[in-house]
């Protein structure tokens, strides 16, 4: 609407100026009134100057509306002391136009501060920093863990929290870390996450810090009396018999001081011997089975084929399928798929959990095993062991995994806590879904 009002007054301005030069020539050519030729000459330089101060007015209305803009300077405000409709309506449209940016910079400010209240105010520590190191953000919690009242550079971190420094430069995203300080005496520990994002063709780096000292301290307490409970039982076990034992024998030697032993009597303190000697040996072997849960060797990493790990998980089941009915599957979608991992330990890992659902299907008419591989939402390999045996009960199924934690009379507890461990130094975890009586699915992700 305004470009046609400014279109129909440059159109009506241009043919006035056209017809007056038209009626000056012809007065020139056909008529001797100079004087009124001077007059319309005269008329014919005012219209052109008018309608050159039109255009000038109408630019430098436009030129200063789209300056404002390109300056974030809504103050502008465009009024017309004319009459002129296509100047007024040019006037009120440019007005409009930078309410709406006025409105949309306020909203812009509200919610700025509104998360600047959020990140000021949430209780975990948040670091913002560029690849040189310097500073863009740091929240009051960041401020509080790192003992520091302002900061322009990472380097700038001194006392305590100088320790962070070299870990957070050398960090990239998806990195985390966790380190220890001493504030006002009391230790810290720090658990640092950092992520990355791009900002205005800037790399920036977001540093999450919080101190997880006290969740540390409870689980390592809980760890504590988990392994003294499972030590104790165990430990009790043994030496409960072994001292009832060594007591009757005792007794029956001193006897023998008064009075000469029975044949009977004789093969007791031989029994009692023979069982202390079996039950300390127990011992013995329930120690070095605990030692080789703390000396798991370091992982050798190497490319792996999936193929060739579930070629030589069918081989060893060959004999065991064979013998008890079982029908093993295994299924592999790519055989081009790889995994960075130590082979002796994935495949000791592969091999605890195959035989574990061996035993779970022994009771069941149909035997079914399936080891699959597969790929996640997130590109991750995933190895999974599913078998239709009775199922592990939803309140255990976190406990299997606790060291000497086993459902079955001759287990030793060790399997699954080992096979934890493993995934552990691999960077992965091992799972576990059950639904008793249907099926139970153990899960490897890498």
């Amino acid at each position: 609407m305004v470009f046609k009002h400014f279109r129909r007054q440059l159109i009506l301005r241009i043919c006035l100026l056209f017809a007056n030069m038209l009626v000056l020539c012809w007065m020139l050519v056909n008529t001797h009134f100079y004087v009124s030729c001077s007059f319309l000459f005269l008329a014919l330089i005012a219209q052109t100057f008018g309608l050159i101060r039109f255009v000038d007015v109408t630019n430098d209305r436009l030129s200063r509306f789209f300056e404002s803009i390109r300056h974030a300077d809504f103050t502008q405000v465009f009024r017309s002391s004319t009459e002129d409709r296509s100047l007024i309506a040019l006037n009120r449209e440019m007005n409009a136009v930078l309410d709406e940016f006025r409105k949309l910079r306020a909203d812009r400010e509200e919610k700025e501060l509104f998360l600047q209240t959020i990140v000021q105010h949430v209780g975990i520590g948040l670091l913002v920093f560029d690849q040189d190191g310097k500073v863009h953000l740091m929240n009051t919690a960041c401020k509080r863990l790192l003992q520091v009242k302002a900061l322009l550079h990472v380097k700038e971190l001194s006392g305590p929290a100088e320790s962070v420094v070299t870990p957070l430069l050398a960090s990239q995203g998806g990195d985390a870390f966790l380190q220890k300080i001493q504030v006002n005496g009391e230790l810290l520990q720090l658990s640092v996450a950092v992520g990355e994002c791009l900002l205005r063709e800037r790399r920036l780096r977001i540093a999450s810090i919080q101190n997880i000292g006290n969740e540390l301290n409870k689980k390592e307490l809980e760890a504590w009396h988990m392994l003294t409970r499972v030590l104790s039982h165990e430990i009790m076990n043994s030496m409960t018999p072994i001292i009832s034992l060594a007591s009757s024998a005792a007794g029956l030697l001193e006897e023998q001081k008064t009075k000469t032993l029975s044949a009977e009597e004789v093969q007791d303190v031989v029994d009692a011997v023979t069982t202390i000697e079996r039950r300390a040996g127990g011992l013995t072997r329930f120690v070095e089975t605990y030692r080789s849960l703390t000396r798991i060797p370091r992982p050798v990493f190497k490319e792996l084929s999936v193929t060739e790990l579930f070629a030589d998980a069918e081989r060893w089941m060959k004999e065991k399928v064979g013998a008890e009915g079982i029908q093993f599957k295994v299924i592999l979608p790519d055989a081009n798929w790889r995994i960075t991992a130590d082979p002796a330990l994935i495949e000791q890992v592969l091999l605890n959990v195959v035989l574990n659902a061996v035993d779970a299907v022994q009771e069941q008419h149909q035997k079914h095993i399936e080891l699959r591989a597969v790929m996640d939402a997130q590109s991750r390999l995933l190895i999974q062991v599913e078998d239709n045996g009775k199922g592990i009960l939803k309140d255990i199924q976190e406990e299997i995994f606790i060291p000497f934690f086993t459902t079955k009379r001759s287990g030793s507890g060790i399997g699954l806590s080992l096979s934890r461990q493993i995934m552990s130094l691999h960077g992965g975890t091992i799972q576990v879904v059950s639904e008793p009586g249907i099926k139970t699915v153990f899960t490897l992700k890498f």
